[in-house]
C-alpha cells in the first residue's frame, strides 16, 4: 500500500457555499507541481461514491482549507494518478 494511501481513514466536514456541512473521506493526499491536493469521497455509504478532487493549503500548523479546481485538465491529470494509485484498492467506472 502506497504510503500516502489513507483510504477512509480521514474523515473531514467540509461547509458548503450555502452553509451546509458535509462530511468527506480523505482516500489519498497527492503532492503534485510543488501543491498538494486531496481525493475525497463524500462520506453517504455509497459504493459509486464521487470523488472530489481539492487543492489543500495550509493555514496554520493545525488547520487547512480546500479549494475546489477550477482547471478541468489539472483535475483529470490528479485523477488519473489517483487512479493509478489506488487500483489495487477501488474498482473504477470508465
Amino acid at each position: 500500500m502506497d504510503e500516502n494511501m489513507v483510504l477512509d481513514e480521514d474523515i473531514i466536514t467540509l461547509t458548503s457555499d450555502d452553509g451546509e456541512e458535509l462530511n468527506f473521506a480523505i482516500l489519498d493526499i497527492i503532492d503534485y507541481e510543488d501543491e498538494q491536493y486531496a481525493v475525497l469521497a463524500l462520506d453517504d455509504e455509497e459504493e459509486d461514491a464521487e470523488v472530489v478532487i481539492m487543492k489543500v493549503e495550509a493555514i496554520d500548523d493545525e488547520t487547512d482549507s480546500y479549494i475546489s479546481l477550477d482547471d478541468e485538465t489539472l483535475e483529470e491529470t490528479l485523477f488519473n494518478v489517483f487512479k493509478e494509485r489506488a487500483e489495487d484498492f477501488f474498482d473504477f467506472k470508465d
